[in-house]
């Protein structure tokens, strides 16, 4: 008999894998975990919401996770693999910190806090989404609600936008082709819209109209430029807009004083306009027409007359002024007459003249001057002209020669004069005892008498130009040459003594002077100067010169003037400093006298209000909330002005930069709101910074409002972050830092504001719009944090903020204090004793009913001394010590809970204080918390809480 199979193995219904839904690799993967052993616990158990989800996602094309429960156990579909690259299978059923997807922990923190999250754009790196290059999602976590009300799981969906970012950068590359051909062309051009709103100008349109497209794109052109209302120019563009026909037009533009040539073409949503300046054309044909005229006006202001010698017959043509030079009536007139009135002795030099003008070969020009005689009187003329030829080569043909007269006879007889004056003058000169010599007005030599060619022995001319230069003794050249340069650009006279080489080569000590001749305008025309030996006057003058013992004295004497020169400017300078400390001391205490009033008025009004009868609770409330929050405006604007002064008691800690931005995300959106477009670009292997979280976050949203305010159209806010490798610059010392760029698209700054933004109580805003003690917080926290910051902005361009933090190693980031705090106090605080220590009482009575509302027990004490006197007596009735840091007497706060922590290990301590320059010194309590005044109830709660929570 064939052997019968085995049975099949029983399979009971406790180890029946789950009915989960299903059929892909995540469904594999969820059949593969043993639920049993996770916080879930086995799937039969799962309520059937949980099912219903996963259902739903198992159908879904879409990427889906979902975190469930409160270790946050992490499921996904199919969809959502490729985002978990190489995390998949092991990232389903596990909490999603081990998950290893860190940037999922802020999202879900909002989201199980009852927020749905939502993130336009999110990049995922290659590593994550599987691809080359950073994918990007849109992504969205909405709460999933228990019956309860609170979210007991979080789906969170995501939709891949990296096929349209890929288009948008493509239209933005292709937009930027655009932009760059308009930027390269040579004409201006600018996009008019159908309401005659400008869209667009490029750079040369910007430079034509001296205006930014910033400050004209949105802007009427006809408000804008209400010059072209009723010009060429608005017929032109009103024709093209509302007929769709291009045209073109040339007018003058009287509010710029400028012509422009237009051409207008209509565009689908507007007009193109294409524009250059022609002014330069116009003017310089303008100016054609201009020297033509001037011209003609020349030829009479000079006298000059126009000639022109027919060659072909031998006549001579003449206006009026040319017939007037050569004594000749007729308009016309044979050649041979104009060569009988020639003066004999200049005829020969004229047919000279005349044969070398004609010969084709030689074509020499027609310029001379020559007398005309009639006889009784004689006239000097200054012939110019030229002579054309027909033909080319030896074979051309003169035909006519053409050309200007100029009666010259009274230049002839000054030149005549001239001459015999300058003879007059060399024999004056020759006659004198001194080197007499001469210059043209730019300082070249042309003329000595014969007084320094003896003394030199140098040959005639030689020394002409620079070539006195060579005379000069080595040593006084320079000096020379600079007192001379200086005279000739000033006009000054020259007078310097020097030494001169003597023919026998000794050189002797000379004394030159020197004079400007100047015509009646004072004009320069020429130099006049001499040389005089003074050599045995020199040496005469060294034999009487004061002794040795009346030269110190006279040296002591100017020693001692200039010392109590120098002090006395010394304490000047001094002055003047000291007044500048005082004003910008007034400055800042009329600033903080004036905040502190507006926030003291609210107090010391809700007061005086409370104490009226018959007050409604909801008036009472609407009061006590004021004067609340103008405690809260105190408490910020005195942390603004400590950390301006680099005095606030910081507590830094280390943490992400990236998470802590992307946490602060929606606060961000929320308050610059959703005309402002913010856009990340995250370092990925960034740095962890060391600094104040808290103070941190003040600074970065005093960042965002202020270019929010650059912003009031709308626009972009970048956060960026780098990691830095910097050197010794000013007060930051060498090392790691994390750069966040905070940079926006706004207004910019002119470089006047820019040299004044980190000065307190300055602000460009209007009344009540802000302290002016934003960016002095902002760099006041920086700079204490051993980090620096700077400011990049130009108008119209927009403004970068960079800010380098320190990089340390450290532990984790401290929660800040919220109502919860007040609650879990209430559930600890009973049978519990607070010692309050604090010198001011009404202080410490404020302090002891915030205590009692959180149920603590207290006990008062109003120094150290006190406070320890009680400690021994009530022993181990205390549970914690709440002291004020400064305090009367030998010692305070510091130095007291260094004494509690020696003596009472166990006790809790915290301290308070509004300012304490020792804490601002950087110095620490180990082990102590420490709260900064004013401080809310939720403060006091969490600080206690802390305390208490690390002490046995």
């Amino acid at each position: 008999m064939p052997q019968q199979p085995p049975p099949p193995p029983v399979t009971s219904p406790a180890s029946a894998p789950p009915r989960l839904p299903g059929t892909g690799p995540a469904a594999e993967a969820m059949r593969a975990v043993d639920w049993a052993a996770t916080p879930l616990g086995p799937s039969s158990a799962w309520p059937a919401s949980l099912r219903t989800l996963l259902a739903v996602m198992a159908g879904a094309r879409q990427p889906m996770l979902l975190a469930w429960g409160p270790g946050r156990v992490l499921f996904y579909n199919d969809a959502a693999i490729p985002l978990l690259g190489t995390r998949h299978p092991a990232a389903m059923g596990v909490p999603h910190a081990e998950a290893g997807l860190a940037w999922l922990g802020p999202l879900l923190d909002g989201a199980f806090g009852g927020d749905a999250v939502h993130l336009d754009d999110i990049a995922l790196p290659p590593p994550l989404a599987g691809a080359p290059e950073p994918a990007h999602f849109v992504l969205s976590c909405t709460p999933i609600a228990a019956e309860g009300g609170a979210a007991e799981g979080v789906l969170c969906t995501a939709t891949e936008t990296t096929a349209e970012r890929g288009l948008q950068r493509a239209r933005e590359a292709g937009e930027a082709r655009a932009r760059a051909v308009l930027a390269s062309i040579t004409d201006g051009f600018m996009a008019i819209d159908r309401d005659w709103r400008f869209t667009e100008l490029n750079r040369e349109a910007q430079r034509i109209l001296g205006r930014s497209a910033t400050d004209l794109v949105g802007r009427v052109i006809w408000a804008e430029y209400p010059g072209l209302l009723g010009s060429p120019f608005e017929d032109l563009y009103r024709h093209a807009l509302e007929q769709g026909q291009a045209g073109s037009a040339t007018a003058f533009y009287p509010d710029h004083d400028r012509w422009y040539e237009v051409r207008a073409f209509p565009a689908p949503d507007g007009l193109s306009v294409f524009f250059r300046d022609v002014t330069p054309d116009r003017r310089a044909a303008e100016a054609l027409r201009e020297s033509e005229l001037r011209s003609r006006l020349a030829l009479a202001a000079a006298d000059l007359g126009i000639w022109e010698h027919d060659l072909t017959e031998d006549v001579l043509r003449l206006d009026a002024r040319a017939r007037a030079h050569f004594g000749i009536d007729a308009a016309a007139t044979p050649f041979a007459t104009l060569l009988s009135r020639i003066h004999p002795e200049d005829l020969p030099r004229l047919r000279a003249m005349v044969a070398a003008a004609l010969d084709p070969a030689r074509r020499g020009p027609v310029a001379t001057e020559y007398r005309i005689t009639d006889g009784e009187t004689v006239r000097w003329l200054s012939i110019f002209g030229r002579v054309e030829f027909e033909g080319s080569g030896a074979t051309a043909r003169a035909i006519r020669g053409i050309g200007t007269t100029q009666d010259i006879t009274a230049r002839k007889a000054a030149e005549a004069a001239l001459e015999e004056s300058e003879a007059r003058f060399r024999t004056l000169a020759d006659a004198m005892p001194q080197m007499v010599w001469s210059t043209r007005p730019d300082g070249f030599h042309d003329y000595y008498n014969a007084r320094w060619y003896d003394f030199t022995g140098t040959p005639e001319g030689s020394t002409d130009g620079e070539g006195w230069n060579d005379m000069f003794h080595p040593e006084d050249r320079e000096t020379a040459w600079a007192r001379w340069r200086h005279s000739l650009a000033t006009g000054e006279p020259y007078e310097i003594e020097y030494r001169l080489r003597r023919r026998d080569g000794v050189y002797r000590w000379v004394l030159g002077r020197a004079l400007p001749l100047r015509d009646e305008a004072g004009i320069i025309q020429r130099w006049f100067g001499t040389c005089t030996d003074i050599d045995d006057a020199r040496q005469a003058a060294e034999v009487l010169a004061r002794g040795r013992a009346e030269l110190e004295q006279l040296v002591e004497a100017r020693t001692a003037d200039l010392l109590r020169a120098a002090e006395e400017r010394r304490r000047a300078e001094e002055a003047m400093l000291q007044a500048e400390k005082l004003a910008a001391l007034g400055q800042l205490t009329g600033g903080v006298a004036h905040d502190f009033n507006n926030l003291l008025q609210v107090v010391s009004s809700g007061a005086q209000l409370l104490r009226r009868p018959g007050l409604t609770e909801q008036r009472k409330t609407t009061i006590l909330d004021g004067m609340v929050a103008a405690g809260q405006t105190a408490r910020e604007l005195t942390n603004q002005l400590l950390a301006f002064a680099r005095h606030q008691p910081l507590a830094p800690q280390d943490f992400d930069l990236n998470a802590r931005l992307l946490s602060l995300s929606r606060l961000l959106r929320q308050t610059l709101g959703s005309g402002i477009r913010i856009t990340t670009d995250f370092a990925p292997d960034l740095w962890q910074a060391h600094c104040d979280p808290g103070q941190f976050e003040v600074a970065l949203l005093n960042l965002a409002v202020n270019a929010r305010d650059a912003m009031p159209r709308g626009g972009a806010l970048v956060l960026r972050t780098r990691n830095a490798t910097l050197p010794a610059a000013g007060e930051r010392l060498a090392g790691d830092y994390i750069q966040l760029a905070v940079q926006d698209s706004g207004t910019g700054m002119t470089p006047a504001v820019l040299s004044r933004v980190f000065e307190p109580f300055f602000t460009t805003k209007g009344v009540g719009q802000g302290s002016g003690l934003g960016l002095a917080q902002v760099f006041g926290f920086v700079r204490q944090s051993g980090g620096d910051i700077s400011i990049e902005s130009e108008p119209g361009r927009g403004t970068t903020v960079l800010l380098h933090l320190p990089r340390r190693a450290g532990g984790g980031c401290a929660t800040p204090a919220g109502p919860g705090a007040v609650i879990e106090a209430l559930q600890t605080s009973r049978g519990r004793t607070v010692l309050v220590v604090e010198d001011n009482e009404q202080a410490g009575d404020f302090a002891a009913q915030m205590l009692e509302e959180l149920g603590y027990r207290t006990l008062r004490a109003l120094d150290a001394a006190e406070a320890l006197a009680l400690l021994a007596e009530e022993g181990e009735g205390i549970d914690a010590v709440f002291s004020d840091i400064v305090m009367p007497g030998a010692m305070g706060g510091i130095e007291l809970a260094a004494e509690v922590r020696r003596r009472y290990p166990r006790l809790a301590i915290v301290m308070a204080t509004g300012y304490s320059a020792r804490l601002a010194g950087g110095r620490t309590l180990p082990g102590v918390e420490v709260l900064a005044k004013p401080y809310r109830l939720d403060d006091l709660a969490a600080a206690l809480a802390r305390a208490l929570a690390g002490r046995p």
